[in-house]
């Protein structure tokens, strides 16, 4: 019996629509609120994203809809919330994404500095104005002229310049 669940589970999140696949989906929908086009989710979540206990596994119920109703998630993506709602499990919402779409389409530090186009001074990040250096796990961009500008100020003051 154990074996035969194992295998509906299986089929299910494949997108075999069984009625075991189908009670599962209902059961989704039951916890599901649906508010200005999100279906979110009432039930227990993780960071915010809607989780659900299947046959004794914990699964992301974003991840279980996307499956359902759209396809398989391709190898190496993970899905979007194009509504911006991690608890929403409308596959509507959702969209197959690499890890660094998800994050630059985000609001976290990485995306917003992705999206600034001058630096603080208001010069232009472009390729003629700009440095890229590896700064602990990541990379940071550094305007030339006002590194340029901050070295002609300490040479001024007789203080050693940082070269790079």
């Amino acid at each position: 019996m154990g074996l035969q669940r194992e295998r509906d589970r299986r089929d299910c999140e494949r997108g075999m629509m069984d009625p075991q696949c189908t009670e599962m989906i209902s059961r989704v929908l039951s916890r599901a609120d649906k508010i200005n086009g999100c279906w979110v989710w009432s039930g227990p979540t993780d960071k915010g994203y809607a989780r659900v206990r299947i046959n004794g596994k914990l699964i992301r119920v974003h991840r279980f809809m996307y499956e359902q109703f759209v396809g398989e998630i391709p190898d190496g993506l993970v899905i979007d919330h194009l509504c911006r709602n991690r608890a929403c499990v409308n596959p509507v919402h959702l969209e197959a994404v690499t890890s660094k779409e998800n994050i630059l389409r985000g609001e976290g530090m990485a995306a917003q500095n992705a999206r600034q186009s001058c630096c603080p001074q208001g010069h232009p990040y472009d390729a003629g104005n700009t440095n890229v250096v590896s700064r602990g796990s990541g990379k940071q961009r550094l305007c030339r002229i006002c590194r340029r500008e901050q070295a002609g100020k300490y040479r001024l003051a007789g203080r050693p310049v940082a070269t790079r």
